[in-house]
C-alpha cells in the first residue's frame, strides 16, 4: 500500500503543475509513468473517478478488474451524462459520443467490489458485491 501511496503523491503533485485531468468514460487500461504523468491507451481520452483507482493500481502492477464482458449500460450512462452540470457543452458531446458508442463504463462501486477479489476481476464475478455497496449507499 506504500507504493499506491506514493504513486497518489507523485500524481497529486503532477497535477499541481499541469492543473488538467482529462475526463472520459471508457477505461482502456490507462496507468500514470514514474513521473506521475497519465498515460492513455490509443483510444484513451482521460479517466473517471472510479478508473482514475484503477490507473492509480495499475501503475504499480494490480490489474483490479478484467475488462473482457464488462457490460455497455446505454440507458445508466445516459441519465448519468444527464446529471452532469459541470462539463462543457463540447466536452459533453464527447461524452455522449462515448456512451453512443458503447463505453464500457466502470461504476465506483464495481472498483470497491474488485477489492474484495484477487484480480484482475470480471464484471459477472463482482456484480452480487457491487450492488450490495451500491444498496448501501444508496440507503436502499
Amino acid at each position: 500500500m506504500d507504493l499506491v501511496a506514493a504513486y497518489c503523491d507523485l500524481v497529486w503533485d503532477r497535477f499541481q503543475t499541469d492543473k488538467q485531468f482529462p475526463y472520459a468514460l471508457n477505461f482502456n487500461g490507462a496507468s500514470f509513468d514514474a513521473a506521475g504523468c497519465l498515460q492513455l491507451g490509443p483510444d484513451g481520452r482521460g479517466l473517471t473517478c472510479a478508473t482514475f483507482v484503477l490507473a492509480i493500481f495499475k501503475s504499480v502492477g494490480i490489474e483490479l478488474v478484467d475488462m473482457e464482458g464488462w457490460p455497455v449500460r446505454q440507458a445508466e450512462d445516459e441519465a448519468f451524462l444527464a446529471s452532469i452540470t459541470w462539463a462543457k457543452a463540447d466536452h459533453l458531446r464527447v461524452l455522449k459520443e462515448e456512451v453512443a458508442q458503447g463505453a464500457h463504463r466502470v461504476h465506483p462501486p464495481e472498483v470497491l467490489a474488485a477489492c474484495e477479489f484477487r484480480g484482475p476481476t470480471r464484471f459477472s464475478d463482482l456484480k452480487a458485491s457491487s450492488d450490495a455497496i451500491r444498496n448501501q449507499l444508496t440507503g436502499e
